[in-house]
């Protein structure tokens, strides 16, 4: 390998890899709930709770991968998030609560512009 070789070539982060899951978590999580509201807004309540309960597990299992002992009081503040997006989803279920739906929605739409900040800014940081 000469200079040349080593200079053309990324260094590869692998918690890079595990932020563009993130990112698809909460990509996939909002599109579940754009569904949950265009069903929502049609009177199909039965598929609204299919999507509805589709961005929950995500959202679930976003929450199980917070690291609480790393990841200080950001972590902290995320559990306290997914928690309260959790419950707003299950009360959009029982009382056929359009608005909390959106309400998480912007919640993970703002979680995962943060989220893209923090990508972007890495890759930037990269070495060549």
């Amino acid at each position: 390998m000469n200079a040349n070789d080593v200079t053309s070539t990324r260094f590869h982060d692998p918690s890079s890899d595990a932020l563009k899951v993130v990112l698809m978590m909460y990509d996939g999580s909002i599109d579940y709930l754009n569904k949950a509201i265009e069903f929502a807004d049609v009177g199909d309540t039965k598929t609204k709770n299919v999507y509805t309960h589709m961005a929950n597990d995500i959202i679930i299992e976003l929450d199980k991968a917070v690291d609480l002992a790393s990841g200080g009081d950001i972590s902290l503040n995320l559990k306290k998030l997914y928690s309260f997006m959790n419950r707003h989803l299950i009360q959009a279920v029982q009382n056929e609560n359009i608005q909390g739906l959106k309400n998480v929605k912007r919640i993970l739409s703002d979680l995962r512009d943060s989220w893209q900040y923090v990508d972007d800014v890495m890759q930037n940081e990269m070495p060549v």
